[in-house]
Parts: C-alpha cells; sequence; structure tokens
C-alpha cells in the first residue's frame, strides 16, 4: 500500500470555517491546524519540488477600480488573516465561476454566489455560512467570513502556477486542455507547502491504476484521473498509480475516498486498515508500516475519520515528530508529539481517549481516538 500522507485537511475540528480553525486538538507533523499521517507530504506527490510565491496582497483601500472580470477570477488564491477566539486563517483556496456566478472551495466546502461589479456575497448550501468582500483589483481582494460563532477577515491574492500548467481543476472531469491531467500539486503559499489540484502535461505512455510509474516535477506517469504515488517508505521517485476521487462511491467495492488536504475535492482510493490488530475495522499493514486517521469523503461529500497505512518510523510516545520523522506503530502525530491511539477496548494508560473532532466512519472499532 502507498504512503498516502496527505495532511488531512482539519481547517476545523470543531467550527470546521473555511476561513480558519477553532479546532480544540488536531494531528499534525508541524502545524496545529491539519491532522496528518505521519509522513511527509513531498515525499508522495508527484511533482512536488515545484514552488510559487503569492503575490503581495495589495492595500484593500484602493478606490475607483475598475470591475474584474468574472473569467478572471477562476483559480488560487493565498489568504492571510484572522479570526475570532484565537482561531487561525487558513492559508489557500479556490474561486471557481460560471458566467458570474463564482464558488469559493477550501478542501471540501464550498460557497457560492454572485460577483456584482467588484463585490461578492457568498452562502454555504444551506446558508448558514457567508463570504462577503471585494476585489480591490484582478488579482487581490478581501473578505468577512461568518458562520455564526465563528467570523473571519481575510486579503486574497492570486497564486501564479509553477508545479503546474494552472491550478485548481477538477480531478473527475478533468477540465484541463487538450494533453493535460488534472492531478494534485504541491505550490507554496506564504512560504508554506499546500497541496491543490493542478492541469499537468502528460506523459508519452502514461500507465494505468494499480501499474507502476516514476514521479516527476514536470509531467504526470499515470493515466487521466489517476495520481503516482510515493511507495510507502522509499526515499526514491518509485509510485505506483492511484485512482483520484472526490466522493467513496466513486472507488471500488471496499476502498474509501482519502481526502487530500487543502485540494479543491480531491482524494485517492484506497483501503481503511484496522488500528488494533485484534479487532476489525480494514487491513493489518504490513511490517514497517502504521495505521494512522484519515480524512475521508463519503456521498454528497460527508466527512468522517477513517484510516490508512503509512509509514511507521521509531518516535516514541512524546517525543516530537514531523518533518520526516514518524511515530511508532500505534501512535500518531498530534501537536508535533507522538501519542497513543485507543478505543473503548484499548484505553489510554495516561489521559482520555479523546475524539478526531468529526463522526468515525462505520469501519472503525467504537470509540477510536488518540489518548490526550
Amino acid at each position: 500500500m502507498n504512503s498516502l500522507r496527505f495532511g488531512l485537511a482539519f481547517l476545523a475540528l470543531g467550527a470546521l470555517s473555511a476561513c480558519g480553525t477553532s479546532t480544540t486538538e488536531s494531528t499534525t507533523n508541524d502545524t496545529d491546524t491539519a491532522v496528518g499521517t505521519d509522513a511527509a507530504t513531498e515525499d508522495t506527490i508527484a511533482g512536488t519540488d515545484a514552488t510559487t510565491d503569492a503575490k503581495d496582497v495589495k492595500d484593500t483601500s484602493a478606490k475607483d477600480v475598475q470591475a474584474p472580470s468574472c473569467a478572471a477570477r477562476v483559480g488560487a488564491y493565498a489568504i492571510d488573516g484572522t479570526c475570532t477566539g484565537g482561531a487561525s486563517s487558513i492559508t489557500f483556496g479556490c474561486m471557481l465561476a460560471k458566467d458570474c456566478e463564482l464558488t469559493w472551495v477550501g478542501d471540501y466546502r464550498a460557497w457560492s454566489g454572485p460577483l456584482k461589479g467588484n463585490d461578492f456575497t457568498l452562502a454555504s448550501a444551506d446558508g448558514s455560512e457567508t463570504f462577503t468582500g471585494s476585489f480591490d483589483t484582478n488579482s487581490t481582494g478581501f473578505y468577512h467570513y461568518d458562520n455564526g460563532s465563528l467570523t473571519c477577515d481575510a486579503t486574497i491574492a492570486y497564486v501564479d502556477p509553477t508545479a503546474a500548467d494552472s491550478l485548481c481543476c477538477d480531478v473527475m472531469t478533468n477540465d484541463c486542455k487538450s494533453g493535460d491531467s488534472c492531478v494534485v500539486v504541491q505550490e507554496t503559499v506564504n512560504n508554506a507547502p499546500v497541496l491543490t489540484t493542478g492541469c499537468v502535461p502528460l506523459a508519452t505512455s502514461p500507465t494505468a491504476e494499480g501499474a507502476a510509474c516514476t514521479q516527476s516535477a514536470t509531467e504526470t506517469g499515470c493515466a487521466v484521473g489517476n495520481l503516482c504515488v510515493r511507495n510507502t517508505g522509499s526515499t526514491g521517485n518509485d509510485g505506483t498509480c492511484q485512482h483520484l476521487c472526490q466522493q467513496g462511491s466513486e472507488c471500488k467495492s471496499g476502498q474509501q475516498c482519502d481526502i487530500v488536504a487543502d485540494a479543491p475535492r480531491a482524494g485517492l482510493c484506497d483501503k481503511a486498515c484496522a488500528p488494533f490488530a485484534d479487532e476489525g475495522g480494514g487491513d493489518v499493514c504490513p511490517s514497517g508500516q502504521n495505521c494512522l486517521p484519515t480524512l475521508i469523503s463519503g456521498d454528497k461529500y460527508a466527512r468522517s475519520i477513517s484510516t490508512t497505512c503509512g509509514t511507521a518510523g521509531t518516535a516514541t510516545a512524546g517525543l516530537k515528530c514531523g518533518n520526516g520523522v514518524y511515530c511508532g506503530v500505534g501512535l500518531v502525530c498530534v501537536k508535533s508529539a507522538c501519542t497513543p491511539t485507543c478505543d473503548t477496548k484499548h484505553p489510554c494508560a495516561t489521559g482520555a481517549c479523546t475524539s478526531f473532532g468529526l463522526p468515525n466512519a462505520s469501519n472503525l472499532p467504537a470509540g477510536y481516538g488518540f489518548c490526550k
């Protein structure tokens, strides 16, 4: 099984805002705003050595600017903002457009509404969350986010792609130019790596799902609809083509759709693993691999916690993890420290067994979480 290391977009384990996080607890390599699986993102995704610098955020007080065209709004945006209650703003989002109807997508959540002149008002499908904002130039703007309990104010600045021909494509429709494939790529936004979708040239002879591939920063070696994922534990460029998805129903029977952090509605089909060998929940991971929490997308983009096999390291409970330092079997990286996983039948030696913040998938044993 391949190392999936997504960063796992828990952009808010509590309020689940698209603008920031009010998490009470999160699992990550080196930040407190994403759930991680103990492996480096840059070690798994094809074409991850490319970087980009977001354009400077311009003065949002500009007056009498020309109204931007609706089509010009499409693309990736760096975000710089603050939220109430000490929550941090997310760093990246995608803007899509059809005619003058804009859709803002942050991981698996989306808000839509019209662009009128420079101004926009976007709302979630149920109307419980809103964005109101304005563009001050064709490439910069600002917004105010409100979900009733959390508010955020942020500036946005267009990100020029460097790892792909264009960013924020749809992995299921492959809305790229002829000869390109929509895959997951890594960009640098506000001096931090993020994973997003991008249109990348296809190799001359791309291989099918499940076949061997070689990672490259300039092209994708897998057929359209697949991503070359580095093999677990490998330090080279050897990988396996893995099917892209947006919902679990798009994967084969017995598979789940593991969400890729930051990327707009992108995941990889994979199998769940059993977090404890004496219980169910999925396959037992091979030697040298660790069963780790992952965020999955079900039907209608409903998100929940499941598990997947990833690289097992040697770091013990309480030791620092992240940046290539992996926790040992039975441990997960929480706030940059290795922490035991637990469930009803496997209680914590110290502390309380705590939920990862979203509903657990039906395959998991009762009470699955981490020791806090």
